[in-house]
């Protein structure tokens, strides 16, 4: 499960207490202008010649735990889906996780634009990123042509990170149509989501018993690093030999083991929620041994190798150190069930 950019945001976000400095401008927008977190009205088009702005900025303090996710604007599974291909390789939006990709684009607003109309101008405060739905667009630096961005194809991704000014100028050649999504919106959106999910993660870890032994600031932390994975029934999440770059605590569901000691493969206990795995790959720099598949549904939360060394204090490594060590008697294993041998060699 890849890392996340902004996950990243939940790091730096962090907390009831720690204040997210978004900046929002007047200058991308006139005064008919509609924040994205209110429905724009049907048929309302924004237009701004290029040259006329107001250059004032304002700013505002999002406190997670205060604020509220944006309200959805309707859009057919076909822009959906335009929407998803536009930002699909972007980095502000591939390293997201589904759910805070799902709000972001629910909250996108539509804006149609005229043939000559200028939709960035170079040197302007930043504010809107872009998806082109239809038509064509030029683009310009220093009034130099570069090139041009069609349907499918998106611009100003940058202002969702900066408050720099513009380093390009777009031009509709043909009359087009674009869903945009402002910087404090989208910082709201994922900082909010990344707060609830801590919340659930921390209620979760102080369940687990490996961890019973963490303070508060502790359990926080670990919670900032971890991301959730689903898996379906069958799905191999490790397979054995496999070098191992995740720990595994499992959310919700349960998983199957199977160990193969060159003679026999056999079937360890599965193992449910509040139970974890992996961690022999990471303590011992070995590879995995075992491999775990799905039973049923599963929903699992991971941490990465640095993460595990960094953030687990030794008294949990050395918890786990002690509970591996029966692993190397399956007949014992996890002190339940026993075993059973599905093949020998």
């Amino acid at each position: 499960m890849p890392e996340n950019l902004f996950d990243d945001s939940r790091k730096r976000l962090r907390l009831e207490e720690a204040d997210h400095q978004s900046h929002m401008d007047s200058n991308e927008m006139d005064e008919n202008y509609t924040p994205a977190f209110a429905p724009i009205p049907q048929g309302h088009r924004i237009k701004h010649p290029c040259g006329k702005r107001r250059y004032s900025v304002s700013g505002e303090s999002i406190r997670p735990a205060d604020s509220s996710l944006p309200t959805p604007i309707h859009k057919t599974p076909i822009i959906i889906k335009q929407i998803e291909e536009a930002t699909r390789q972007n980095l502000l939006f591939k390293n997201l996780d589904p759910e805070t990709r799902e709000h972001i684009y629910d909250a996108m607003f539509e804006r149609t634009v005229l043939m000559g109309e200028c939709v960035i101008k170079q040197g302007s405060p930043a504010e809107l990123f872009y998806v082109v739905i239809h038509g064509l667009f030029s683009v310009h630096v220093d009034d130099a042509f570069v090139t041009t961005v069609g349907s499918g194809g998106s611009f100003g991704e940058l202002a969702l990170m900066y408050t720099n000014p513009r380093t390009a100028t777009v031009k509709a050649i043909t009359n087009g149509t674009l869903w945009a999504i402002d910087r404090t919106t989208y910082n709201r959106i994922v900082t909010k989501i990344a707060y609830n999910r801590n919340r659930v993660y921390e209620g979760f870890l102080r369940e687990v018993q490996i961890f019973d032994s963490l303070e508060p600031e502790e359990i926080a932390k670990l919670a900032d690093s971890m991301e959730a994975v689903k898996y379906e029934d069958g799905d191999t999440v490790v397979r054995q030999g496999e070098t191992g770059e995740l720990f595994y605590v499992i959310e919700v569901g349960s998983v199957d083991l199977v160990k193969h000691d060159g003679r026999r493969e056999i079937q360890l206990p599965s193992l449910g929620p509040g139970k974890y795995f992996g961690e022999l790959a990471l303590l011992n720099d070995t590879p995995r041994q075992a491999t775990i598949k799905a039973c049923g549904s599963v929903r699992l939360i991971t941490l990465k190798r640095d993460a595990f060394h960094r953030l687990l204090p030794a008294t949990v490594i050395e918890n786990m150190r002690r509970h591996a060590e029966s692993y190397n008697n399956v007949s014992t294993y996890s002190g339940a069930g026993g075993v059973n041998v599905l093949h020998t060699t």
